[in-house]
């Protein structure tokens, strides 16, 4: 391939990459200004089929195609700014993560390096789910598509050539197949739909196709009316899409086709048109352009850090200083890293270029297997104990119980041996508080081996199902059994009722922004069709199941639920750059007792005909008069926003115990 196969250079086309990366930053940074600035990633789609399909075509056409001169083009234009923002992040993430954070770090890194980002999101989260926002390499799911696209097309289009039939037509039908992949695999299957390339590849196809029809029919068009009109149009389109679209609509599907038309319209209207010579070819735009590339790989590490960092959202300010400085980064290796190694003609060059990312992928798997390299700095060593989740044995634990399924976590390895068995049984909650028997010497508490039953998600009262996402857990059968084996087990002479009871009551967490409300039946409460049937359902599980446990002769403890925190208590490690402001790692009382009050009002409307049942409330543990505390005398008591980890855990269990247990 020879510098006569590449299509002239456009200005405009940069312009229109500086729309495209300006809409991405402008939803990653502030999404309730640009709430659909994602569809930047469907316009760089549409350029980069059209410039690679015409370079490819012009060179088969001149006769000097070549397929390694294409693919060491590619190493030279992707791999100097990515190598470059992945040793950074890996670099960065030694001194600022704690260790599972890195661990996917590395992980990340990986995937991206070798072009597979999209496959390895794909089998994690969406990529408008929360948990995404916290994945400093999210934003490589569109170069691995980019990737594969580049690895498969040139074959492709080659053999398209050789066989004589027209281009544009063949190309045409292609990217229809994959639109309507996408359109009827959206619905049922959406994180599918965006991740694969199957589905996204007719975005860089309408690219492909233009240049194809360009290249049969003469290229750009000849009336200026016509092309100044197509220009507006395409920029309008390009506008509404990035303002009207949400994260909350069915993307990509039909929306997609939105910026994707007018992709096309600006680039098929030329350098001459209107919008595109006087708004998109201005050189503070193309400008912009012109370091889109290394623009895109920065910005969104550099909004991630400090999200991790302090354990979710960041100040506006602190955003504004990560665009600021992503746009700076971007200049920086724009003018001293791509132009210095994108042209030089040694085959050096990209030999060493693969070199790098190859050992960069060394070093990120020796950061994977290293489980984040727990012992690098002593805040790390911290966080992983407070973060940790206690192993525990629950296939011996199960066959001693005889139960089947759910969590199962004993106190004492030979239940047998024991005289009297504290049960409990709940959801993650309870497997939760299940960390803090470790603190009881030998793992009684006068007399009582501890055993923590049920299953995460699953209310811990009998007879209670749960009809929404979680229909398939089976509450029902794995609640059941440890209910079944609480009342014709002898030994089990006490249950404690564990629990995150407003998410059940109230059919939402704290904070909670999900669409989807939990949903649950008994079969004592007949379907009302309420718009929230819970609070009905709850109390009726409740009272089934003391009254069950009182008729076989059981002393129970209703443990009320720990304070939900409404933040991930990881913005309270003391880690370079962390926020420091006072009160970061608490919320007020008043907030959670408002959030609890629904539930205890059911809790207590039932308790009063079971005046034998005992309750314990942690928060004035965890709580003063003011404030709810994720710290207490340095200590983490949180493992996330609402599970206690085992040093919280076991405070409660020894107030509850002394209170409770001592003495009996």
């Amino acid at each position: 391939m020879t510098p006569k196969d590449h299509p002239a250079y456009r200005p405009d086309i940069d312009g229109l990459r500086a729309l495209a990366v300006l809409a991405v930053i402008g939803f990653h940074a502030f999404p309730e200004l640009v709430p659909g600035g994602f569809i930047g990633v469907d316009i760089f789609f549409v350029i980069s089929g059209y410039l690679i399909s015409g370079i490819i075509g012009k060179g088969l056409a001149n006769g000097t195609f070549s397929f390694a001169d294409f693919y060491v083009r590619r190493i030279r234009r992707i791999f100097p700014a990515l190598t470059l923002v992945v040793a950074s992040c890996l670099l960065a993430g030694y001194f600022l993560l704690l260790a599972d954070e890195y661990k996917q770090v590395a992980k990340q890194a990986i995937s991206g390096l070798f072009f597979v980002a999209n496959f390895a999101l794909w089998t994690e989260a969406g990529y408008f789910d929360t948990a995404a926002e916290l994945k400093p390499f999210l934003h490589l799911w569109s170069l691995g598509i980019e990737e594969q696209f580049y690895l498969l097309w040139p074959v492709l289009m080659w053999l398209l050539w050789r066989s004589g039939r027209p281009l544009a037509l063949a190309i045409g039908g292609l990217a229809g197949l994959s639109f309507l992949a996408n359109v009827l695999g959206v619905a049922e299957a959406q994180v599918t739909t965006f991740y694969w390339p199957h589905t996204r590849v007719w975005e860089l196809l309408a690219g492909a196709w233009l240049a194809a029809r360009q290249a049969a029919h003469g290229g750009l068009p000849r009336n200026a009316r016509l092309a100044d009109l197509t220009s507006i149009a395409g920029i309008l389109l390009l506008l509404a899409a990035s303002f009207a679209l949400d994260r909350h609509l069915l993307f990509p599907g039909y929306w997609a086709a939105l910026p994707v038309l007018g992709a096309v319209l600006v680039i098929r209207a030329g350098p001459q048109a209107w919008a595109n010579r006087m708004l998109l070819a201005r050189p503070a735009v193309v400008f912009i352009g012109l370091i889109s590339y290394p623009l895109y790989l920065w910005h969104w590490p550099l909004l991630t850090f400090p999200r991790i960092i302090n354990g979710g959202e960041t100040a506006a300010l602190v955003r504004l200083a990560a665009v600021a400085g992503a746009f700076l980064a971007a200049w920086l290796t724009y003018a001293l890293l791509e132009r210095r190694v994108r042209f030089r003609p040694s085959w050096r060059v990209p030999a060493g270029l693969v070199a790098v990312a190859l050992a960069l992928a060394a070093c990120a798997h020796v950061v994977k297997s290293r489980e984040g390299m727990v012992d690098r700095l002593p805040f790390v060593r911290q966080a992983e104990s407070a973060f940790r989740q206690a192993p525990a044995d629950a296939h011996h634990c199960r066959r001693q119980l005889g139960l089947k399924e759910g969590h199962c976590v004993a106190s004492n390895e030979h239940l047998a041996a024991s005289r009297k068995i504290v049960l409990f049984i709940g959801d993650s909650h309870a497997r939760a508080i299940a960390q803090g028997f470790a603190a009881f010497p030998g793992g009684e508490v006068a007399g009582h081996a501890l055993v923590s039953v049920g299953e995460r998600g699953c209310l811990g009262f009998a007879g209670i199902e749960r009809i929404d996402r979680g229909r398939d857990k089976l509450c029902r059968e794995a609640v059941g059994a440890g209910f079944e084996r609480a009342l014709r087990d002898p030994q089990v002479d006490t249950v404690v009722l564990v629990g995150r009871y407003t998410l059940y009551h109230n059919a939402f967490g704290y904070r909670d922004k999900r669409s989807t409300a939990v949903r649950l039946t008994h079969d004592a409460v007949p379907e009302t069709g309420a718009e929230n049937p819970n609070p009905a359902v709850f109390a009726a599980g409740l009272r089934s199941s003391l009254e069950s446990l009182r008729r076989a002769g059981k002393r129970v403890i209703f443990l009320h639920m720990v304070p939900e925190l409404g933040f991930s208590p990881r913005r309270c490690v003391e880690r370079p750059f962390a926020n420091r402001e006072a009160g970061r790692c608490a919320i007020p009382r008043p907030e959670v007792e408002a959030w609890q009050r629904d539930y205890r009002a059911s809790v207590a409307a039932v308790l009063k005909d079971f005046p034998e049942v005992r309750s314990f409330n942690p928060n004035r543990l965890l709580c003063d008069d003011t404030l709810c505390h994720a710290l207490r005398d340095g200590q983490l008591l949180y493992r996330d926003d609402d599970h206690l980890n085992a040093f919280g855990a076991a405070l409660v269990l020894q107030a509850m115990a002394g209170e409770l247990l001592a003495g009996e």
